[in-house]
């Protein structure tokens, strides 16, 4: 089974992202949420494309390592609208000073999530 990730064709539009999948035989897509583009916040239309194409994402990858809580959130939002199998989160930086936000709000997010 193959995954593929948005991430590979950044410069299409989403649309064109499930099109591939479906036609070249891909099972799952890893959605890598993008700032600059919008597409890949808007939940429902992300679930209307998943299921015109029958691609599934299988995974939720956030644009950058940078952590904040609305970004969070908001991830977690789109991969529970998904019915996402996993959230992938990158660890901090080397450079971070300050990783307790990091480790406390994620652990909060995988005891939510796995109620």
């Amino acid at each position: 089974m193959l995954l593929l990730s948005t991430a590979s064709l950044k410069w299409y539009w989403l649309h064109k992202s499930f099109i591939l999948a479906k036609k070249c035989g891909y099972a799952w897509l890893d959605l890598v949420v993008d700032k600059t583009n919008f597409d890949s916040l808007d939940e429902q239309y992300l679930k209307s494309l998943s299921d015109e194409f029958q691609v599934p994402v299988l995974c939720v990858s956030p644009p950058d390592k940078t952590m904040e809580k609305p970004k969070i959130d908001k991830i977690i939002s789109i991969a529970n609208t998904l019915n996402s199998q996993m959230v992938i989160f990158s660890p901090p930086h080397i450079t971070d000073k300050n990783i307790d936000f990091y480790i406390n709000y994620l652990n909060k997010v995988k005891k939510d999530t796995l109620k």
